[in-house]
Parts: structure tokens; sequence; C-alpha cells
């Protein structure tokens, strides 16, 4: 059995599988030999279904700063407008000079609510058919933790290319599949976390998905996720390995009390830079 890679069409393979998870079972990881892009088959559905579940995220605040600091961008006076993908609460767009157009695309309508009380402009769509009121086009497009939950990215990244004005940037970050950890825990490392993540780019099938759709990646960097903070980590890692799975859960990171649960719960703790912060440009 074998199907072709999202991003560069080869023939690919099953590479490992999932953990269990209450309600969703195992599922098969297929792999590429070319691109080293991991991904889950048919999952959408469920991972869309989930984010629109979701009324709390667990995680630390995205810091704009640091992004543009790590990428050696800096802030300028001109007005620009900024799309921001998948941006739960608005808070990466609250932290944006106020005479830029902040807009964001939002599924989960809890969280899209709490952004449009930030006074930003959330539009609730799929990337793929999202039409903005006014046909603007953007200067800076931000995916941020969002690429790992998409089991289609060439079609989303296409719309993204659309979207930018020539010249245009695009700033995601998303896991790394080829990090020691993901490579020694494989099905049970933390970040394959079905129904949750689908899609596990390593920087070659990143960079190649992106020249593909007519991007110029300009930079892409190892780095440790915000939320890998020690204190962070650890409250993770508590709750990991107490976690029981009860009829009727999610099973949203809830893996039996097992080997597997140990092993997601160790997982965490070798992170280091696991995590892929690109910057790309549209073609002029």
């Amino acid at each position: 059995m074998s199907h072709l890679c999202p991003i560069c069409n080869l023939k690919s393979r099953i590479v490992g599988r999932t953990v269990s998870v209450v309600g969703f079972g195992r599922r098969h990881i297929w792999g590429c030999s070319r691109c080293r892009h991991r991904w889950i088959l048919d999952a959408w559905d469920v991972t869309e279904k989930i984010s629109g579940q979701i009324e709390e995220r667990n995680s630390e605040t995205l810091r704009v700063d640091r992004i543009f600091r790590t990428l050696s961008m800096e802030f300028d006076s001109e007005v620009k407008n900024v799309l921001d993908i998948g941006c739960w609460d608005g808070t990466l767009l609250e932290q944006l000079p106020e005479i830029w157009v902040r807009h964001g695309i939002e599924l989960n309508k809890y969280a899209a609510e709490q952004a449009r009380k930030k006074g930003l402009t959330i539009f609730e769509s799929k990337i793929e058919n999202f039409v903005n009121d006014v046909g603007l086009h953007y200067d800076i497009i931000f995916m941020m933790d969002v690429l790992e939950h998409i089991s289609s990215p060439m079609a989303v990244l296409s719309r993204v290319a659309q979207l930018l004005v020539p010249g245009g940037l695009f700033i995601a970050l998303t896991g790394n599949i080829e990090t020691f950890a993901a490579r020694f825990f494989g099905g049970a490392w933390y970040y394959v976390n079905y129904p949750e993540h689908v899609s596990f780019f390593s920087g070659e099938s990143l960079t190649k998905s992106l020249q593909s759709v007519d991007m110029i990646p300009i930079k892409v960097l190892h780095v440790t996720h915000h939320s890998a903070l020690v204190g962070v980590t650890l409250r993770k890692l508590y709750r990991r390995l107490l976690s029981v799975n009860r009829r009727g859960t999610t099973g949203l990171s809830n893996p039996s009390f097992s080997l597997n649960g140990f092993a997601l719960a160790f997982s965490r703790i070798v992170r280091g830079k696991d995590h892929l912060l690109v910057l790309a440009q549209k073609a002029q």
C-alpha cells in the first residue's frame, strides 16, 4: 500500500503509528523518503470538529517582538495589512501597531468572539475558501502553530500566496519532525498529537512546499517553542503522567496510563529546538 506525498508527490509508505486515543484508536503515520514529510491520512474532518470544541488553550503567550527579533526584522511606521491564520483569541494581532489593518481567521467560535472583543476583525472561514470583504491583499501573513493541523497543506499555502501582495512576507511556526526526539519516540513523540496534529514538516518539506507556490524561503530556523519553559513543561508532564482516559472525553493528548503515556510525557522534557520558524517572501 502506498500514497503520494502531499508535498512532492513521491510514492510513500507507512513509517509508524500514533498512540491509541479513546474514541479515535491508532492511525498510520505516512512518510516520504524524499522530502521527509510525515502525515496522517483522512483526518481533517476529525481535526476540524475538535477545533470547534476547545474552549481553552494551555500555552504561553506568543510574543510578536520575539518573533521579529529572532527573524532580525523590525517594526516600521508604514501602515501594513496583516492576516493571522488560526489567530485564536487575537493575542498576536493585538500586539501589532493599532494603525495596521489587523485581520484574523479562526474556526473556533469561542476564540473568534474573544478576539472580536479586542476590536479585531475576525473571519470564521477555512483559509482555502477565504475572501475578505474588500478584496484586500496582505503585506504580512502569520500561521503560528497551524500547519500541523492541516491535512492538505499545499491547498492552504497556495491560497496564502494568492492573498499576499508581491513581495509580501509569510511567517509560520510548526514542529520539526527531524529532531532527535521525533526520530527516537516516533508515534509516541508528544507532537504527534493525533487527532489535533496531522501534518509534520521537515525543513526540506517546508522549503519545497513554499517554493512550489512561488514563495521564496528567506529563513528556516530551528527554534524552541514559546511554551517550552521549564514550568510549563513540568505542569504538562504532571498532567500527562496522571491522565487516565474516560469514556466520552475528546481524547486530546490524553493517552491511557501506559508505557506510551510515559514516552509521551518524557518526550516533552527533551524538547530543545524542536520547531521550525520560517520567513518567506512572495515572488515579485
